[in-house]
């Protein structure tokens, strides 16, 4: 392959690529630190009242509830949060662990209030005597690779602050193709020295290198978009590059033939 001609189609794909990752980046990939992820406890010892009533100084956003008290024929009959009864589709789940019972509701951005929030849980008689009571403004954090990406993959409700509009700028673009420009230069560099390949045949394989983690990406998306609409799965940044440089390394290296 003449080297002007190479060099067009190499600069042609890197700019394909480069837009598909920043559309995978912007649709998958979010930064949240600590401080973002808000968790608020508190235990409350009901004793004769059959009514818990407590203030959350809560951050505006949304919110999973989660109510765990010794198990009871009866659940919480009602559950009001700022003068609101939650709707029955609110309440996502209710689990069983041993003697304890644990009731995962869901609360709207639109019922939240930024500072003081009020909880009620009204009980039926045979109700319990000490209720932990959970907010989380994230459904559940998940450890991908501990050693690499803790904590890498978030799962957070449709109307998270944190789930902005998508921004996709020429920079970006640009940016992200000079990447994968110069990583296909450098490992077709690596590849030439160890293999008998052609050019051509490298520029393949290094496609090919691709498909699992875009695979992994679109099964993301699916999960998130279509599966279920109630959750948006969102990564964080270290795992998405980190995971795309590493299938990109170890696919290349697998499927590119050695000189004997």
């Amino acid at each position: 392959m003449k080297p002007k001609l190479f060099f067009l189609i190499l600069i042609i794909v890197s700019l394909l690529i480069g837009l598909t990752l920043n559309l995978l980046y912007n649709h998958l990939v979010i930064s949240l630190s600590q401080q973002d992820l808000k968790v608020y406890r508190k235990t409350f010892h009901l004793g004769g009242n059959n009514r818990l009533m407590a203030y959350f100084d809560l951050f505006y956003d949304s919110y999973l509830l989660k109510i765990k008290h010794a198990t009871q024929e009866n659940r919480a009959q009602q559950v009001l949060f700022n003068g609101v009864k939650l709707a029955s589709n609110l309440f996502l789940s209710d689990v069983k662990k041993r003697n304890k019972e644990i009731r995962y509701i869901y609360l709207p951005k639109a019922i939240v209030k930024e500072g003081k929030n009020f909880l009620e849980i009204i009980f039926p008689q045979n109700h319990p005597l000490e209720v932990d009571v959970l907010l989380t403004n994230y459904y559940s954090k998940i450890k991908s690779i501990d050693f690499l990406f803790p904590n890498s993959i978030y799962v957070l409700f449709p109307d998270s602050v944190f789930l902005s509009g998508y921004k996709i700028t020429l920079k970006s673009v640009i940016l992200s193709s000079s990447i994968v420009f110069l990583l296909f230069i450098l490992m077709m560099i690596y590849l030439r020295k160890i293999s008998s390949l052609g050019t051509y045949r490298l520029l393949l394989n290094q496609l090919y290198s691709l498909i699992p983690f875009l695979a992994i990406c679109l099964l993301l998306l699916a999960i998130s978009y279509n599966i279920n609409k109630l959750y948006k799965v969102r990564i964080a940044p270290e795992f998405f590059l980190g995971l795309s440089f590493i299938i990109f390394f170890i696919t290349n290296i697998c499927m590119t033939p050695k000189n004997k």
